[in-house]
């Protein structure tokens, strides 16, 4: 949290993301105003920049492109990714291995990755409900080991360089 200038004892929630428009940021915008208690951070850039930093309230970091992303990661409480439209996003795989609780939209391949309430858990684009689900659940145990697991188990390099290989190598 030092790193990124972020000194609070305050929860800390945010996402790492091109600052597009399928990514749905506004409603991390959303989020943040409706829990002024807690400190919300958006690393990434992108087009949408100068109008999330407009509509942004004060509990809201716009921390810009981060070379070093596992610092964002170690400063979050939750990660949040509310997308439109998604393929397999990396940044929730990255959270996930980060022993972070990950909440997003079930778009895309995110439903490949998620096991709701097993291993993250699924947005329902209701604002309300998205706060008291974050609020009931961000510090379980259970569900960042389960992550974990699944990261390990499914995403291990060394593992999957072996199959690449094997195929890639086979008749």
């Amino acid at each position: 949290r030092r790193k990124l200038g972020l000194i609070t004892d305050k929860r800390i929630f945010g996402t790492i993301a091109r600052l597009s428009p399928e990514k749905n940021l506004s409603y991390i915008v959303e989020m943040a105003k409706a829990m002024p208690e807690d400190l919300f951070v958006i690393a990434g850039d992108g087009p949408l920049r100068k109008s999330l930093e407009k509509e942004k309230p004060n509990n809201l970091h716009i921390l810009g492109f981060i070379k070093d992303v596992e610092t964002v990661y170690n400063a979050l409480d939750g990660f949040i990714l509310p997308s439109k439209i998604e393929g397999t996003p990396i940044s929730i795989l990255e959270a996930m291995a980060s022993g972070v609780s990950v909440y997003a939209s079930n778009v895309g391949a995110i439903g490949d990755i998620i096991s709701s309430e097993h291993s993250g858990y699924f947005l329902t684009m209701d604002l309300d409900a998205d706060i008291e689900l974050v609020n009931k659940t961000y510090e379980e145990e259970s569900i960042r080991e389960n992550a974990l697991t699944y990261i390990e188990e499914r995403h291990d390099i060394q593992n999957n360089a072996k199959d690449f290989f094997c195929l890639f190598l086979s008749d």
